[in-house]
């Protein structure tokens, strides 16, 4: 996985202006911060060296150079910033959009004035940036935090419930289990309805410690076994329809 920033650098750019105006600090030094949070975030997750569900939930809560990272991802690298375009046009009116892993709430932003939305995530600092940053905006969101145990006792506020659109971007190859979440996800998602998922399994080269799995799965084979034996087809890159 290779990370390469954007040459369009507008978005990056309103992005680290809105996260130091949340911190109150110098845009220079919060540019400094998401310039380099790739570093410190893999720095974090090698001190932690968390190991079970419970203490990987616990790394992404306290993690401070992962809001920053989320911001540079979301709006520094052009395959995070295409696939918003895309979900933007998947969503059709009066569809209900759950969005699972949501961290700093990228995706969302641009849909939940004009559709449900639901944010699925961990407590912690990305959780309560996400949180700020729809409040800003004056939009309407509901917010879901996990559980340390919510794969084995599920997740009371998503509990017989299902959206028209579940999107779950960089978030499968981040657990112990993937293929239990996307057994967990398919519940959440209507007959007919849509999920909009990625992977990522692999380190691009040592860069992202925080993957997993990646000597038990590709990503092919992932979308090619995993995704339709919980009853997705896929129609589009990264985007199944429940059948």
């Amino acid at each position: 996985m290779a990370i390469v920033a954007s040459k369009d650098t507008a978005a990056l750019v309103e992005g680290i202006h809105e996260l130091a105006r949340y911190r109150a600090e110098d845009p220079v030094a919060t540019a400094f911060n998401v310039g380099n949070s790739f570093y410190s975030q893999n720095e974090f997750w090698r001190q932690m060296a968390p190991k079970t569900p419970a203490e990987i939930m616990q790394f992404y809560r306290e993690s401070v150079p992962g809001v920053a990272q989320q911001v540079f991802a979301a709006y520094g690298i052009p395959s995070e910033i295409e696939l918003r375009a895309r979900i933007c046009g998947l969503a059709r009116p009066g569809d209900t959009v759950l969005d699972f892993g949501a961290g700093i709430g990228a995706q969302l932003l641009p849909l939940a004035a004009s559709h449900a939305s639901t944010h699925v995530d961990v407590g912690g600092r990305q959780f309560d940036y996400a949180e700020w940053r729809y409040r800003d905006r004056l939009l309407s969101v509901e917010m879901v935090s996990l559980r340390d145990d919510y794969m084995e006792k599920g997740v009371e506020e998503l509990r017989d419930r299902k959206w028209n659109v579940v999107i779950c971007t960089e978030v499968l190859e981040h657990v112990t289990c993937p293929e239990d979440l996307v057994k967990f996800i398919a519940d959440c998602v209507l007959p007919g309805g849509l999920l909009v998922a990625t992977t990522s399994f692999d380190d691009g080269d040592g860069m992202v410690p925080m993957h997993l799995n990646i000597d038990r799965y590709t990503d092919e084979d992932f979308e090619r076994e995993v995704f339709p034996s919980h009853g997705f087809k896929q129609i589009a890159p990264a985007v199944y329809m429940k059948v």
